[in-house]
């Protein structure tokens, strides 16, 4: 989905990807979507759009805990994918949905 969003605004514009912005949407979908099965009780809603230049990325789960950054240690896999997306996306935040049974995690990246 997040690919046909992509060669959608890039195709309008007559272009690609440039640099590591496919990639980086690609993998920041990626870890929310893990993150939502993972650690979030499943996913149940999904969107991608592009708003004003940026992607936004729309990922609801059951779970209203809020995701965090791992501590890492040397030779434990997982963990890291908050933390990741954070550093790629210029906007990242919790929405809880308002009858407490889980949350929206709203990621926008600059295309």
């Amino acid at each position: 989905m997040v690919r046909e969003v992509l060669d959608d605004h890039y195709g309008s514009r007559g272009g690609e990807p440039v640099g590591t912005e496919a990639g980086d949407a690609l993998l920041v979908t990626s870890e929310l979507v893990t993150n939502a099965f993972t650690h979030g009780e499943g996913l149940t809603a999904f969107s991608a759009h592009v708003v004003d230049g940026e992607l936004m990325l729309q990922v609801t789960d059951r779970s209203p805990l809020p995701p965090h950054v791992k501590e890492g240690e040397r030779g434990q896999p997982g963990g890291f994918g908050w933390g990741l997306a954070g550093r790629l996306c210029r906007t990242l935040y919790v929405r809880p949905l308002p009858d407490g049974g889980g949350k929206t995690i709203v990621a926008c990246l600059p295309l």
